[in-house]
């Protein structure tokens, strides 16, 4: 149970400062994969013969697994290009997700623990009375 005298708002805060800090230091991978989709993403453009752009969209689109189907590959590479940007997609946004759960885990974990102390400062005081 969260710390009932943690407001909402300092879970919160505490929550996404946790979040962006383990994002910072998990940088080197998942950056490197949201790099390889850009580049897929160029190389999708030239393939294809579309606006960096477009392809810019198509890419985080389909990197996303939401493919509107506005925009389809016509060539047997850009259809390879595709999957693939499907697939460091979805790794990439696993990554994020399991960023997300542990920066939760944390947040949790640090309420309890300043809940756990409060209590325990607050039994002494009712003894020493």
């Amino acid at each position: 149970m969260i710390n009932p005298k943690m407001s909402n708002v300092h879970f919160s805060r505490l929550f996404i400062r946790l979040f962006f800090k383990l994002l910072v230091l998990t940088f080197p991978a998942w950056g490197i994969l949201f790099f390889t989709v850009l580049m897929l993403g160029v190389l999708f453009s030239v393939t294809e013969e579309i606006s960096f752009f477009n392809s810019l969209y198509f890419t985080f689109i389909t990197a996303m697994t939401v493919r509107y189907g506005d925009i389809t590959p016509d060539t047997d590479l850009g259809k390879v290009l595709s999957v693939c940007m499907g697939i460091f997609g979805i790794v990439t946004t696993g990554i994020i997700v399991a960023i997300a759960l542990q920066a939760l885990k944390m947040a949790y974990e640090k309420s309890n623990k300043n809940a756990n102390r409060e209590q325990t400062t607050g039994d002494r005081d009712r003894r020493s009375l």
